[in-house]
């Protein structure tokens, strides 16, 4: 395996998703306090547009991790998947509970 090319794609991956996610949710609320407030989650279109951004930079790296190597492709691509969508997921959950 490469352990570098799947590390560096997906901590970079993690970092795209993440950042442009928390930026789409501060543009669209104003300020992070109404982020927390229930109700404003109640509507399905929020969490989607929050979740996209993470899940199509997963989708990319993963991309990027099966075409540029040559062996274990399979087991590359899914691991590539997994840690930029736990990477990202948990930035965005530290960044809501610390702020």
């Amino acid at each position: 395996m490469r352990l570098k090319l799947l590390i560096i794609a997906s901590v970079l991956g993690a970092i795209l998703g993440s950042v442009s996610s928390i930026v789409i949710v501060v543009i669209m609320l104003g300020s992070v306090r109404q982020a927390l407030n229930p109700q404003f989650w109640a509507h399905g279109w929020l969490a989607f547009v929050q979740f996209a951004p993470p899940f199509l930079a997963a989708v990319l790296a993963s991309i990027f991790v099966y075409r540029h190597t040559s062996r274990r492709r399979r087991l590359q691509l899914v691991l590539s998947f997994a840690l930029v969508l736990l990477l990202s997921l948990g930035t965005q959950l530290v960044w809501l509970l610390w702020r």
